[in-house]
């Protein structure tokens, strides 16, 4: 039989201390199982009932599976997470060695975000190619910085494993900034998350292309190296001639059904040496 604290507490409500990291803590040290209220928003993890008040993070959550019983508190919170924190109904582990794995790279665009897991161009791709695992490593705000070595480092472990990468370019106007002072990667909506004023001046599309074929000689070098196809994908948001079906996402917009059903046919035609042009099904 197992003994739940509900939101933690241990000893009849108390909003004081109900579904803190402190007392969720103290639960599992006692021997409990514990039921917690957790909120998925602008790319973040929070606990609270009645609304989100205690930041945390995923490794947070999976560090303590064993022992929370999660209660979704908004639909973002509902997406199916894996060992390693991505988003994927299966666990990233050395078994990957033993298969056959096409690696999929990416930002928000790749990860689905209000997208039903079954209709995201990375599983898409993995319905109809069922002899192959594919391993999606999207990570929502990544830059093409950070998305280019994740790729590497996950190739420098699996290497032959691995027989495709697709790579679904992130905003190249996206940067990392590390100072004493300042660490944080800036889009080009952002005004006040800014390493200093007049940050914006300085980039254009002279820096944003370097930003990115830097990365693609890098990711690119690394795949011939290990013998490894490699695919990409750039979309202009501002086409008018493809007919995307976009998702309001704050200021932004994320890509629906529709486009992630054509990037799942571009990505499939490519791994299968058939020709192959990006085209809306809409």
């Amino acid at each position: 039989m197992k003994i739940i604290a509900h939101r933690g507490n241990l000893n009849g409500p108390n909003f004081l201390t109900e579904n803190s990291p402190d007392q969720i803590n103290l639960c599992i040290s006692k021997g409990y199982d514990v039921e917690i209220d957790v909120w998925y928003i602008d790319e973040n993890f929070y606990l609270g009932h009645d609304k989100p008040i205690y930041k945390i993070s995923f490794s947070y959550l999976l560090e303590r599976k064993e022992w929370l019983w999660i209660h979704c508190k908004n639909q973002d919170a509902l997406y199916k997470f894996n060992n390693l924190g991505y988003r994927s109904n299966i666990d990233y582990t050395d078994d990957l060695k033993n298969s056959r794995v096409i690696l999929m790279l990416g930002c928000s665009d790749t990860w689905g975000r209000f997208v039903e897991y079954n209709k995201i161009y990375s599983e898409l791709v993995q319905q109809q190619m069922p002899d192959s695992v594919v391993v999606n490593m999207s990570v929502p705000g990544g830059s093409p910085d950070q998305i280019t070595r994740l790729g590497v480092q996950t190739i420098s472990y699996l290497k032959s494993a691995i027989t495709d990468v697709c790579m679904f370019w992130p905003g190249f106007s996206l940067r990392e900034f590390v100072s004493k002072s300042f660490k944080s990667g800036t889009y080009i909506l952002d005004q006040d998350n800014v390493p200093y004023k007049d940050w914006w001046d300085h980039i254009d599309w002279v820096s944003n292309n370097y930003n990115y074929q830097k990365n693609k000689i890098l990711i690119e070098s690394i795949c011939q190296a290990h013998n490894i196809n490699y695919y990409d994908l750039i979309v202009n948001r501002e086409d008018t001639v493809v007919p995307f079906d976009y998702i309001p996402n704050g200021p932004e917009t994320v890509f629906g059904e529709v486009s992630h059903c054509a990037m799942a046919n571009y990505f499939y035609k490519k791994i299968n040496k058939q020709a192959s042009l990006f085209e809306s099904t809409k």
